[in-house]
C-alpha cells in the first residue's frame, strides 16, 4: 500500500501545484485510495483512522472532496 500511495502522490504532484498546507491532506487521500484499491474488503483503512493519524487536521469531508478531485485528475 505505501508504494502505491507514493505513486499516486507523485502523479498528482507532477500534474498539479499543491501548497504545503495541503500536503498532509494529499498524503492521507493517496493512502486512503491505495488501501481501498489494495484491500476492497473491510480491511481497508477507514477515514476516521486517517483523521486520527493527522491529529484531526483534516475532516472526512476534506478527504472525500480530495479523493473525488484526485480520481478525476488521475
Amino acid at each position: 500500500v505505501p508504494i502505491l500511495a507514493l505513486n499516486y502522490m507523485d502523479r498528482v504532484l507532477n500534474k498539479l501545484p499543491i501548497s504545503k498546507n495541503n500536503l498532509q491532506l494529499l498524503a492521507a487521500t493517496c493512502t486512503f485510495l491505495a488501501s481501498k484499491l489494495r484491500e476492497p474488503s473491510t480491511h481497508a483503512l477507514q477515514p476516521e483512522i486517517l483523521i486520527y493519524y493527522t491529529d484531526n487536521s483534516i475532516t472526512k469531508r476534506d478527504l472525500m472532496v480530495s479523493l473525488n478531485f484526485i480520481l478525476f485528475d488521475l
